[in-house]
């Protein structure tokens, strides 16, 4: 089967004949595609030793090139395939396609960030590798509580108390969904300022844990979601002195990630490893294009699209009536996840 007309696109359609579907409540990081039931991938932190993602050390005079650079470093040097010519490293997909705990790696990462107009002032997040999800973050202020915090739609952390020494682990009280605990993206300001005064904020711990609300999206838009999509750091780099709030595209991909992330996840027969029915994507002149049903092909097929370079300006999306087939079949609407 032939995709080149799919793959070359600037922007891609992702059309999932999977039946009814419904809108999912998006996690913080993008809903993962990887999602199953099993314990060890909903966030435990008792899985081997902690991938070290590496310190992200700012102040006021940090610019955008360096933000940008580290930003691709972590692309490049930990979510791509270490078995991969590195010509054509794999970017910007939930690790656990290639880095998978089943031989025992560790399933979550640890990711310091520092704002160094304060002393010591460094909060470490926990991250999911399975999925780009934050789990919760510590942080240890001198003579304070040293505790580890979570979100409630993850297990506790039960290795927290060797992770992080002495650490007990606290509960949020929220979920990290963008339709829940971690709402109200469209109108939280992004850029190098808001990004040290979260680190302060989560460093400090003051006022109430819902307080802290604001600062976690600051983190998860500014160092999870870049790494997923191009579209978000490059916007990110280019308003990097400007302080923006997040582009309609932004919040698009983010949500279309969910709805796509579910239906794979339902779709899915894992024992298998097959979809029922398959799953079938579309390029903007809506020519459908048959892709198999091994989850193992789609996953390749899923990163060729997300891997390759944007050529030129997007063109229009055509009329959403355009994706309904003759037979009425449900459509999820996705687009752009071709960006890079």
């Amino acid at each position: 089967m032939k995709i080149c007309s799919v793959v070359i696109a600037a922007w891609v359609c992702w059309v999932l004949m999977v039946g009814t579907g419904r809108v999912c409540s998006f996690p913080a990081a993008g809903l993962m595609l990887s999602e199953s039931d099993d314990v060890a991938d909903k966030g435990r932190l008792d899985k081997g030793q902690p991938t070290r993602l590496g310190r992200f050390s700012l102040n006021s005079g940090t610019t955008d090139d360096e933000y940008k650079n580290f930003i691709e470093g972590l692309i490049t040097n930990s979510l791509a395939d270490p078995n991969a010519n590195k010509a054509n490293l794999i970017k910007r997909l939930p690790a656990r396609w290639l880095t998978v705990n089943d031989d025992g790696n560790s399933i979550y990462g640890l990711l310091e960030l520092e704002n160094t107009d304060i002393s010591n002032c460094v909060v470490t997040l926990v991250i999911s590798m399975n999925d780009l999800y934050l789990l919760g973050f510590h942080s240890s202020p001198a003579a304070t509580n040293n505790a580890y915090y979570y979100f409630t739609d993850r297990a506790e952390a039960p290795g927290a108390g060797s992770l992080f020494s002495g650490a007990t682990s606290v509960s949020l009280r929220y979920d990290g969904s963008y339709s829940g605990g971690l709402s109200g993206r469209k109108t939280v300001s992004l850029g190098s300022q808001q990004l040290l005064a979260a680190i302060k904020t989560l460093y400090q711990r003051q006022g109430d844990r819902n307080d802290w609300k604001t600062s976690l999206l600051v983190v998860v838009q500014m160092m999870l979601e870049s790494i997923r999509f191009g579209v978000v750091l490059d916007n990110l780099v280019e308003n990097w002195y400007l302080f923006p709030k997040p582009t309609a595209l932004m919040i698009e991909v983010q949500n279309e990630w969910g709805t796509l992330s579910d239906s794979y996840r339902k779709a899915l027969d894992k024992d298998n490893n097959v979809f029922i029915p398959a799953i079938t994507l579309a390029n903007w002149d809506t020519k459908i294009e048959r892709i198999s049903e091994n989850k193992d092909d789609f996953s390749r097929r899923l990163v060729t699209l997300m891997g390759k370079p944007n050529p030129r300006a997007p063109p229009p999306p055509p009329p959403v009536h355009q994706l309904i087939d003759d037979h009425k079949a449900h459509h999820n609407y996705l687009a752009a996840l071709a960006l890079t």
